[in-house]
């Protein structure tokens, strides 16, 4: 096995509980990155994944992020490959049902660039028929959002991706994974599945696990995930990307020239 592109999740997987890169996964990215396609994997929009992109310096032709889950993807010179936002009436529906069901979960919504509170909305149906909306998401506590996400109508599981993970509820549009934005990016690259390392912790990164030559769970990992792991390595806030991509090197799976 050769692995020439990696799919880094961000939140509890490549940042620490303080929404930091450590020094150690940076310097660990910095070794592979002329050798390995680094291919940050993320809920994440825009907004912010591109303060990390500079950071870690994934400019150029041949890096790519993928984010909202697979429905927003662009390359290292910031051209987007594919958009995919949610349909303004079911996003509608769903931001209805939120308000309505909780009081305590932050109701969000994510333009290809900005987080929105959906307090700060004053007109919703003028704002989504205004700005093409990648995901909707509902943070706070673990048992409201466990709560929630329960009560989901089956109506909504079946025109919308659906996850959780520890705080959070997130929502995108139909078919979207991590792994269908990956194969693209994959496509783009001329490689296959079996040149992919994927490393993640929560429910969003199964499919991109399951997809990889090589899948890596963190020490943090939700538990619905390691079963779909290769290898687990350290936890976030104990540079878990770092080691596992040396664990990588040391087992000859990256081949540094």
């Amino acid at each position: 096995m050769n692995i020439k592109a990696i799919a880094i999740d961000m939140d509890g997987t490549m940042l620490n509980d303080g929404k930091t890169i450590s020094d150690y996964n940076q310097t660990m990215i910095d070794t592979i990155k002329s050798n390995v396609h680094v291919i940050l994997s993320s809920a994440r929009g825009m907004g912010s994944l591109n303060t990390y992109i500079d950071q870690l310096g994934l400019h150029g032709d041949n890096q790519y992020t993928v984010a909202y889950n697979g429905g927003y993807i662009i390359d290292g010179n910031g051209h987007v490959l594919d958009s995919s936002p949610i349909e303004v009436s079911i996003g509608k529906a769903l931001i209805e049902f939120l308000v309505a069901t909780t009081q305590s979960l932050e109701v969000t919504i994510y333009t290809n660039d900005r987080i929105i509170p959906l307090n700060t909305v004053v007109d919703l149906s003028n704002f989504l028929d205004q700005h093409p909306i990648y995901k909707i998401g509902a943070i706070g506590d673990k048992q409201e959002v466990d709560r929630i996400r329960a009560l989901i109508p089956e109506s909504f599981n079946q025109t919308m991706a659906i996850t959780r993970d520890k705080v959070s509820i997130e929502c995108v549009a139909m078919g979207l994974s991590k792994a269908k934005g990956l194969q693209l990016v994959l496509d783009r690259l001329g490689l296959t599945n079996a040149h992919l390392c994927a490393i993640g912790d929560g429910e969003n990164d199964i499919q991109m696990l399951d997809m990889a030559a090589y899948g890596i769970a963190m020490g943090n990992a939700d538990p619905i995930l390691l079963p779909h792991a290769d290898h687990i390595s350290d936890d976030n806030n104990h540079d878990g990307v770092g080691k596992a991509i040396q664990y990588l090197i040391d087992q000859k799976l990256i081949v540094l020239e």
